[in-house]
């Protein structure tokens, strides 16, 4: 059987923790491998920030929990840096938090799909809030 592949992208947010559960959620059995990637761009210095390293940390732990393998990238073209990994590792599906950008043809959300149209790779958003 063919494994399935799920990369999860987080920030620096416990909040994130809604998106590796939605990612738990699409494994269909036990050969499932979970990415949970996050980007840091080369100007930021999360060590330098203790609440941004703590809620990382919090969010690998979390990760960790469910088997996942957790990776920091780092780089200032978060697109290319995530459409790559996924191309890359041949994943399945990206989940993604949702945007709160008003035009969304300025989120990464569309830029990713546009820019992974012709792989495999399914995107699925998951809300800011859920009902």
């Amino acid at each position: 059987m063919i494994k399935q592949k799920i990369m999860v992208c987080v920030t620096e947010q416990k909040t994130c923790e809604r998106l590796i559960k939605k990612g738990i959620e699409l494994t269909k059995d036990n050969d499932t491998e979970i990415f949970v990637l996050h980007v840091a761009t080369k100007d930021i210095k999360v060590i330098e920030d203790p609440r941004a390293a703590e809620e990382l940390e919090y969010i690998f732990e979390e990760s960790k929990k469910y088997g996942a393998s957790v990776t920091v990238l780092k780089s200032n073209d978060i697109l290319k840096t995530l459409s790559k990994f996924a191309i890359e590792n041949d994943i399945d599906y990206m989940i993604l938090g949702e945007t709160r950008l008003q035009n969304e043809k300025d989120s990464v959300i569309f830029k990713l799909r546009k820019e992974l149209g012709a792989t495999k790779t399914q995107i699925e958003v998951v809300p800011l809030k859920s009902n």
